[in-house]
């Protein structure tokens, strides 16, 4: 299938990596399904794309925890391996990073510790995020992905935020990963949460229909993962058992139990807001005007927005009694702040993972 069409199907190749710690498992489906959310993860994996992934690295995979990125990043290095017929990438995770560089220094070791990480063809760093305030093992992989940028390999990382918004980093390390591209790995859309359901079923020899496949993926909420997916297929079987005879009665009550656990309260997102742009929650729903304040609440009104189904006059009202139009506003100023604004990008990346898990 091209990517002029509207979606597109990877096959999730899992390569031979070398893993000095531990081994990453696949995933609970063999295949990536990307809708319109994830058309860039599409372009990537078109034969064409792979061995430009010399010209685009570093590249980053960041996303929510359960999308696939490291499968993706896994997939994608093999691919790479082979269509340039090199050996197997090297995968390791950044705390190991972090240990084995620390373990090099205390047993005289680093040669073969940069050995190891500088002449591999393709190196695959997976929860990169989890080298926040290591400077030294931050300052290291500086000088590794220099050594492995001069030798045209390729270097593929996967984060929860995109670098330029991640705490505690140095920034000659950000302005190396920044420099090669950043895709956004997105929870499955419509499409693709259908495509999931089936393989699922299949896997898990359930029936379903077309009926109750688009029933379940039209009902769950935006942002629901592959092992959810997963695990409400399995609750739904279970309660079958018991009562086979409300079947739908049944998918009903799980639907709705699956957007009410989805749904964050207005005092969980207002409080996140202020926590991640270090302001207090009774001055952002008090009159207090300055900026830093504005930008807190301005962000808290539009993740509520987009995550609640709250009206404009609910929200004004929890911030203060502000009438529908000032949220309103609120709203469309921070999504044009958000546009240009990293510290703003970077609150709304860490309220994302507080908030939404």
């Amino acid at each position: 299938m091209s990517i002029t069409d509207q979606y597109h199907e990877i096959l999730l190749e899992i390569p031979p990596l070398k893993r000095p710690h531990g081994v990453v498992g696949r995933g609970i489906v063999s295949n990536f399904y990307a809708g319109e959310e994830n058309r860039e993860v599409a372009e990537l994996a078109e034969p064409f794309a792979i061995l430009g992934l010399v010209d685009r690295s570093p590249l980053i995979l960041f996303g929510d925890t359960a999308t696939g990125k490291t499968a993706l990043a896994m997939s994608l290095a093999f691919r790479w391996c082979i269509a340039s017929d090199q050996g197997p990438a090297l995968q390791i995770n950044g705390v190991d990073f972090a240990r084995q560089f620390q373990s090099a220094i205390e047993s005289d070791d680093m040669e073969r510790f940069r050995e190891r990480h500088r002449d591999c063809r393709c190196l695959l760093i997976d929860d990169l995020h989890e080298l926040a305030g290591r400077d030294a093992a931050q300052e290291e992989l500086v000088h590794t992905l220099d050594a492995l940028a001069d030798q045209q390999a390729v270097v593929i990382a996967t984060t929860a935020l995109v670098p330029s918004t991640m705490r505690d980093f140095r920034r000659s390390l950000v302005s190396r990963l920044m420099s090669g591209l950043q895709v956004h790995v997105q929870p499955p859309g419509l499409w693709a949460r259908q495509k999931i359901i089936l393989a699922l079923a299949e896997s898990l020899q359930m029936e379903l229909g077309e009926e109750e496949c688009h029933r379940i993926a039209s009902g769950v909420p935006d942002g629901v993962t592959a092992m959810q997916l997963r695990g409400i297929l399995l609750q739904w079987m279970q309660q079958q058992h018991r009562e086979p005879q409300d079947r739908d009665q049944i998918l009903q009550a799980m639907l709705l139990q699956q957007h009410r656990s989805h749904t964050p309260s207005l005092d969980l997102i207002a409080k996140a807001a202020a926590r991640a742009l270090g302001v207090r929650l009774s001055e952002m729903r008090g009159n207090t005007k300055r900026s830093q304040i504005v930008r807190a609440r301005g962000l808290a009104i539009l993740m509520a927005r987009r995550w609640t189904e709250l009206s404009l006059q609910q929200i004004g009202d929890y911030f203060g009694g502000r009438d529908h139009t000032t949220i309103l506003h609120a709203v469309r100023k921070t999504e044009a702040d958000l546009q240009g604004d990293v510290e703003l990008q970077r609150a709304a990346e860490e309220m994302r993972q507080r908030v939404r898990g």
